[in-house]
C-alpha cells in the first residue's frame, strides 16, 4: 500500500543555496526543501519571507520539495 505525501504551507526561512531552501511550517517545525526539475523557474524567486506549498513523505519529514508559490509574496 503506497502512503500519499502529506501538503503544507511553509514560509521561507533561510536560502541556503539554488533551489534549497529552510522553510518554518505553522507548528513550528523547521524542514530542508528543494525545488524539482519542473519548477526551477522558482529559484529566482526563492526570498525570506515568501510563503509555499511544500510536500513531504510521510516516512521522512525533515525533507520537503517545493510545489509552489503562495499569492501575496514578496518577489513578483
Amino acid at each position: 500500500m503506497a502512503s500519499e505525501a502529506l501538503r503544507a504551507e511553509a514560509l521561507i526561512v533561510e536560502v541556503l543555496g539554488p533551489g534549497l531552501v529552510r522553510v518554518g511550517l505553522a507548528n513550528g517545525y523547521r524542514l530542508l526543501a528543494h525545488t524539482t526539475k519542473r519548477s526551477r523557474v522558482l529559484d529566482g524567486r526563492l526570498v525570506v519571507g515568501n510563503r509555499l506549498t511544500v510536500e513531504m513523505s510521510p516516512f521522512d519529514l525533515s525533507v520537503s520539495r517545493i510545489i509552489g508559490e503562495l499569492e501575496n509574496n514578496l518577489a513578483k
